[in-house]
């Protein structure tokens, strides 16, 4: 009976050391608290991670050794002498940046990742910033294309990666912020030819609360998003709160000013007039030459009757129109956490004044965070974010009479800055009138009356935010429940004076609202086990749910009873206008990991996606992915010098689905006085409609060698994207005008390259240079079955139209150009005049780039520091409606030439040699203008290289913060596109273009003067 107590006491004891449970804490160097470590028990295949505090729980023998491993720290063994144990990894420097965050907000080793992903260091975004975050993103990612709008402050960014996929549809890339989808679209406020950009989503975010930003290219790294990263992702991770002793204060403070850079040059030697003969109503500047006589006055006020001014030339009001711009911003930060919870609070204020100084923008953001654990299993996160945004006078873009920049362009050069200020007076009825020297023109205005007398008010406030709960089933297994919002409204106000030519001669006042809202849901299953001393398993399981809800109203009043007085009823003709989008997907997706002794790795996810957009037996739709990584030099013996060596290749498909309302006839209800009438819409429905699906492929290697102190990465890819969904025109007898088919199959392939090194590393100085490059092929594989080109859109001027053309490249630009004969000689007419072509049938190039590449550099020695970026967009043409503008007008520099009389280097029509004078205005004339001008004579090389961005700066430590509140300090002086090394556009930067559509690069009319800035930041930790 003894014996059989003492065995079972025995049993008993062994089953006490099996399940003890062992708890413990992973830290850093600094004490803070480290989520995702691996802990293992040594030799079993029990394994579990550390919580968002660093926590672990796991069950081991009392005398077990536990293994603790994570990416970018020296791994450690530990023997288990109790039931608490505090681990501190100690950062390794040849591992750092070895853990990105993934699609869905997965942490994964870069090591084991099957595509393409490069991760931004976010430290540079606080001091050489932007207002719009993503402007700072050029230069810094192989495959990143970026142009801006040029609506001023705050406006929009066209951000792709590897080409445009869709014809019709959206080729931006997704922005994630902590696994939340935001809303990054962009709407029009005001008129035609005169809007204003409302700007996208992702401008309003606040750098100084961005943790890491990692950009998913390719469909492999996508494929998890579905038809919703079809153009690859920007993945941004915000701070959060971390376990520490007391509250945690950062403060970051900066201003910028911002200059004009001054690249269209000016005639100063003639004046108003046409023929050589002066008039004080001319709006072009083809007078005589400047003498210094005494001319009459322009002046339409009253007060001025009579008055004469001398005929000389004023060459700085065109610099005078514009101002230096800034950028003030104040921003601080609480960290406050202990083991079990942890908070972070961000407020953000921004100020900023633009180089039209009546454009202001005024920011706030208020961010919030916390998280912490809510018992032994379940862990909390939960965030708000809300943003309030004011800007006033957004300047319209286009040639439209309320943009100021048009009216500023085309001024005569003998017109006084002073005099030009003068620009509205009293009539003899006692009405406000417009001071301009040809009153009613149809494409102009005083532009300091189109600033001061054309205003709008845009304010935009913004809740973004998620709630997450993760649940512990079992060690390795663990389950979140997250539920995210995005929903802002923009309200705008727009105000045109009466005695604005055109668009508003009696006036106008309209009221817009816009209402966005999305709601994301999701579940998430993860699971991480080691199958054996070999083999690992990380596989996920979840859902989600997506709502969209848009509506837009608004209310134009046409034309004002009484002048100037701003208000909805006073008009007899209002247009009230309102518009829904309402768009419901739901998703389940897949993803597992099969690590093979940490050097080989497969990986296969899936999605499925349904749509509300697609009819009964299309709106369901699967996007798999499979690709395979090796880490040769763990897998082989390879020379010393060989650091580390990786191939890898994937296989994906995504796709896009389609806007609401495609498949059923649709109607449009018009007011019409008291009545209000109801009309079929003109677009056939397409009850077919089928996805969009795009297939790719994608092979990279990567290596680093003399440990780690060089390294590449190189990419080649490929992708078809199918039934694109296009509107084609319908025969006029059919009833309707146009029809959506699914058609058209595009390319894409291209190579991506990044090399990075450190050629100098000591232990007072050191040197980091990477380069990045990226080629991107593009083709038009196929329209539709009947069509070989489809008319993009018109591209916002009335010189260029954008065109998909079989066997071409996706943004083919068209436009008026010479006749020419079939030896591709210049055809002149009788007057020795070129013969211009009626249609914009003449090819003038492509508006996309042949290549993009950057090199960064970075130096530090001891406390300072100092970076700078340097980037190249080569290839592409860019047109501008500007200079066939001013060049018709006689403003322009190159104009002054040849007045007396030239003769064109072309031939008649019989073919022999031109020999008919012509003087620069009759060519410029005809060649430029505004209603017909031919885009080839205007039609530029995109080619630029610049100076992107500056850093100088100073880390204060040591004696200098010796008693000192401040754990850490920094000064930096700063610098954005500070000048241009290579700029093959004549007068403008061709990176600034009308607007961030499809349709829109490579088309710039009547930008403001692209900016440098110069700034200093300071940022302190208490």
């Amino acid at each position: 009976m003894k014996r059989k107590l003492s065995l079972l006491s025995g049993l008993c004891f062994m089953a006490t050391i099996a399940l003890a449970q062992v708890k413990g804490t992973v830290v850093d160097e600094t004490q803070l608290p480290l989520p995702g470590v691996t802990v293992t028990v040594k030799n079993t295949k029990t394994v579990t991670t550390t919580d968002p505090n660093g926590a672990f729980s796991i069950n081991a023998p009392s005398n077990a050794t536990l293994v603790f491993s994570y990416i970018g720290y020296i791994g450690q063994e530990k023997q288990v002498n109790g039931n608490t144990l505090r681990i501190v990894l100690v950062s390794d420097s040849k591992a750092l940046n070895e853990v990105v965050v993934t699609a869905l907000g997965i942490t994964k080793e870069k090591k084991t990742l099957v595509y393409s992903t490069q991760t931004v260091n976010t430290e540079e975004l606080t001091k050489a910033r932007e207002l719009n975050v993503v402007n700072s993103l050029t230069g810094k990612v192989a495959g990143l294309d970026v142009v801006r709008s040029s609506s001023g402050l705050g406006g929009s960014s066209r951000v792709t990666l590897r080409g445009d996929r869709s014809i019709s549809g959206n080729n931006q890339a997704l922005m994630v912020v902590d696994g939340v989808p935001l809303d990054n679209s962009t709407a029009q406020a005001g008129r035609v030819n005169g809007g204003r950009d409302s700007g996208d989503g992702i401008s309003s975010l606040n750098p100084d609360d961005i943790e890491s930003i990692n950009v998913l290219k390719g469909a492999s790294a996508t494929a998890l998003y579905g038809s919703r990263a079809s153009n690859g992702a920007i993945i941004i991770t915000t701070k959060k709160g971390k376990q520490r002793k007391g509250v945690g204060i950062s403060y970051t403070g900066g201003l910028q000013i911002e200059q004009p850079i001054f690249l269209q040059k000016f005639q100063t030697e003639y004046g108003q007039g046409a023929s050589g003969i002066f008039s004080a109503s001319g709006e072009q500047s083809w007078g005589p030459k400047l003498d210094g006589k005494m001319v009459p006055t322009w002046s339409k006020d009253p007060a001025d009757a009579g008055k004469t001014n001398a005929y000389i030339a004023h060459p700085d009001n065109f610099r005078d129109f514009y101002s230096k711009g800034t950028n003030l911003v104040n921003s601080i930060a609480l960290n406050a956490g202990t083991e079990q919870a942890q908070v972070y609070f961000s407020y953000t204020n921004t100020n900023a004044t633009g180089i039209i100084d009546n454009n202001k923008l005024k920011r706030h953001n208020f961010n919030l965070r916390a998280s912490g654990k809510l018992g032994e299993r379940f862990t909390a996160d939960l965030k708000a974010t809300y943003l309030n945004q004011d800007i006033i006078n957004r300047p319209g873009v286009g040639g439209g009479n309320d943009n100021p920049n048009l009216g500023i362009y085309r001024v005569p050069i003998n017109i006084a800055p002073e005099d030009l200020q003068n620009y509205d007076y009293i009539n003899g009825s006692g009405f406000l009138r417009q001071n301009y020297w040809n009153p009613g023109a149809t494409a102009a205005a005083n532009p300091y009356w189109a600033k001061n007398r054309n205003l709008a008010d845009e304010e935009r406030n913004r809740l973004t935010g998620f709630a997450a709960l993760t649940y512990k089933i079992l060690p390795s297994l663990n389950v979140m429940l997250r539920s995210g919002i995005d929903r802002y409204t923009d309200n705008g106000e727009f105000k045109w004076y009466n005695d604005t030519y055109v668009i508003a001669p009696q006036g106008d006042y309209q009221l817009n609202t816009r209402d966005v809202r999305e709601i994301n849901h999701d579940f998430l299953f993860s699971y991480n086990q080691n199958l054996s001393k070999a083999f690992t398993l990380n596989a996920n399981f979840g859902g989600n749910i997506q709502k969209n809800d848009i509506v837009t109203t608004g209310t134009r009043n046409n034309s004002l009873i009484i002048e100037n007085l701003f208000t909805v009823g006073n008009t007899n003709g209002s247009t009230p206008s309102r518009s829904i989008y309402q768009k419901e997907k739901q998703a389940l997706y897949a993803t597992a990991d099969l690590s093979y002794k940490n050097y080989l790795t497969l990986t296969v996810t899936g999605r499925n996606d349904w749509s509300s957009t697609l009819p009964k037996g299309n709106n369901s739709y699967f996007f798999p992915s499979v690709g395979l990584s090796a880490v040769l030099s763990e897998m082989y013996k390879l020379p010393e010098f060989i650091s580390f060596a990786k191939l890898r290749g994937s296989f994906a498909q995504t796709g896009n689905d389609a806007d609401p309302y495609n498949l059923s006839q649709t109607y449009t209800s018009f007011q019409g006085g008291n009545s209000v009438t109801i009309g079929r819409d003109a677009t056939k429905p397409i009850p077919g409609l089928k996805p969009e699906i795009t297939t790719a492929q994608e092979l990279g290697l990567e290596a680093r060698f003399f440990n780690s102190r060089l390294g590449f990465d190189l990419t080649w890819y490929n992708s078809n994207s199918k039934n694109q969904l296009l509107a084609i025109t319908l025969p006029a007898g059919s009833g309707w005008a146009s029809q959506y088919i699914n058609a058209g199959n595009i390319k894409n392939d291209g190579i991506e390259f990044t090399l990075n090194g450190s050629p100098v590393k000591t232990s007072s100085f050191k040197w980091d240079v990477s380069v990045n490059y990226a080629k991107n092929n593009n083709k038009v594989l196929e329209i539709s079955p009947t069509l070989n080109e489809f008319l993009l859109t018109t591209a916002g001027d009335f010189m260029n139209t954008v065109k998909i053309v079989k066997g071409k490249p996706f943004g083919e630009l068209y436009s008026r150009g010479y006749l020419r004969n079939a030896s591709g000689q210049i055809i002149v007419d009788v007057n020795g005049l070129p013969v211009i072509s009626g249609a914009q049938d003449v090819y003038v190039g492509n508006t996309r780039p042949d290549w993009t590449g950057s090199i960064v550099n970075k130096f530090s020695y001891k406390n300072f520091f100092t970076s700078f970026v340097i980037s190249a967009r080569m290839g592409g043409v860019v047109s501008s409606f500007t200079n066939a503008n001013i060049y018709a007008d006689g403003v322009a520099a190159k104009t002054a030439q040849n007045r007396d009389g030239f003769i064109f280097d072309g031939v008649f029509a019989d073919g022999s040699k031109n020999n008919k004078q012509i003087t620069a205005e009759q060519y410029w004339k005809k060649v430029g203008g505004r209603n017909t001008p031919a885009g080839e004579v205007f039609t530029y090389d995109a080619s630029n290289i610049r100076l992107r961005e500056f850093v100088l700066g100073y880390n204060l430590s040591g004696k200098l913060l010796n008693g000192k509140p401040f754990q850490s300090a920094s000064i930096s002086l700063t610098g954005r596109n500070l000048f241009f090394l290579l700029n093959r556009a004549e007068g403008f930067d061709p990176e600034q273009v009308i607007g961030s559509g499809n349709s829109t690069v490579g088309i710039e009319a009547f930008a403001p003067p692209t900016t440098r800035s110069f700034g200093l930041s300071l940022n302190l930790t208490f």
